[in-house]
């Protein structure tokens, strides 16, 4: 990857309004990013010589962005004992606990005591794994015992996750219809391929991840999207494209995203709300996918004292019909984008639980 620059990864990153980064430390290929001391197999014995991961973190600290890692905890085609894809011979149980005690043990204590990352991303799907619930909970306790801030997401055991893990982490490009119970993630593609795949065309329009995005937000859930880097290291330019158009939706609108609370009403497809008090007063945003003109919200019009366009503050008018709030858009919204965010000033404070 000659034209890999971690300077450069991390400040696109930032300025197009991504907040945390995380990174494939190790794949089931079983090469590590880092220079690791557990196992050879890693960049620095390569002709490039570099540590990867040494470089992000230190691009990360500098322009403050939270970093994690994933790490293939399960499967390593490499290691002699570590697991293998399912359409491959099944290691036994007594192998695969030298691989885990071997290698993948020891090298997440690495991640750990090297980098102190803000989370660790591991992957098992819906499928039996050697990952049993000892295991699981033998790498949770490595883990709460080399960090104090370390998160640990749901997929180190898919089917059986416990209730010692940080946040549940989906099926990759599935997203909830409510809200969970525990915080939660989507890991996403911009494309059908995680890796860069060069005959890949099928990208996602920017306006449609930000939909995603959206609705995550507004059931309580984050976006963890991907990108695949070309071979040399650098991005390609459609995800550029792509993630630039959605950091300037959110220059403009983020507020309703960032650090926003879900809203536990059941509200018409396409309309996502999300909440937020600051400086001692109640808004509610109201993002519209390709909108109509029209929208009805089962809220009491008395709860809103006034609603505008978030990103140009222009005014819009609102009335109750039936014991419901009716908004209609001003034409003047729809050149903007087709998805479109309102903020309400609500009367009075937002009840304990969230609902309107």
């Amino acid at each position: 990857p000659v034209n890999f620059e971690a300077d450069q990864w991390i400040k696109e990153a930032k300025e197009d309004g991504i907040r945390y980064f995380v990174i494939t430390s190790k794949h089931h290929d079983g090469f590590a990013l880092w220079d690791s001391q557990v196992s050879d197999f890693n960049s620095m014995h390569t002709p490039f010589k570099r540590d990867i991961l040494a470089e992000l973190v230190a691009a990360c600290k500098k322009y403050g962005m939270k970093y994690g890692f994933y790490y293939s905890h399960w499967q390593d085609w490499e290691d002699p004992n570590g697991a293998l894809p399912y359409w491959m011979p099944k290691r036994s149980d007594a192998d695969f606990e030298k691989y885990w005690q071997g290698k993948s043990l020891p090298q997440v204590k690495e991640l750990l005591q090297k980098f102190d990352p803000d989370l660790l991303w591991f992957d098992t799907w819906d499928e039996e794994t050697h990952i049993t619930e000892k295991r699981r909970d033998e790498l949770i306790a490595l883990v709460r015992a080399n960090s104090k801030k370390c998160l640990i997401n749901g997929r180190i055991s898919f089917l059986n996750p416990g209730e010692n893990i940080d946040f549940l982490e989906m099926h990759d490009n599935q997203y909830p219809d409510k809200i969970l119970s525990k915080p939660w993630q989507t890991p996403a593609t911009m494309t059908k391929s995680w890796a860069w795949h060069a005959h890949d065309f099928n990208w996602k329009s920017s306006c449609e991840m930000l939909g995603y995005l959206v609705n995550n937000t507004s059931k309580g859930g984050n976006y963890l999207l991907n990108i695949g880097p070309k071979p040399d290291g650098s991005f390609p330019a459609a995800a550029i494209r792509r993630l630039r158009e959605m950091g300037g939706w959110l220059y403009a609108n983020g507020e309703a995203v960032y650090g926003a609370k879900p809203v536990p009403l059941a509200v018409g497809e396409g309309i996502f709300l999300t909440q937020k008090e600051e400086n001692g007063n109640s808004y509610l945003y109201i993002s519209i996918s390709n909108p109509s003109g029209k929208i009805d919200l089962p809220i009491d019009a008395k709860r809103i004292g006034s609603c505008e366009v978030l990103e140009t503050g222009q005014p819009v008018p609102y009335r109750e019909v039936k014991g419901a709030t009716h908004i209609e858009l001003p034409k003047e919204v729809f050149p903007i984008t087709s998805l479109i965010v309102l903020k309400a000033k609500l009367t009075g404070k937002i009840p304990e639980g969230g609902s309107l």
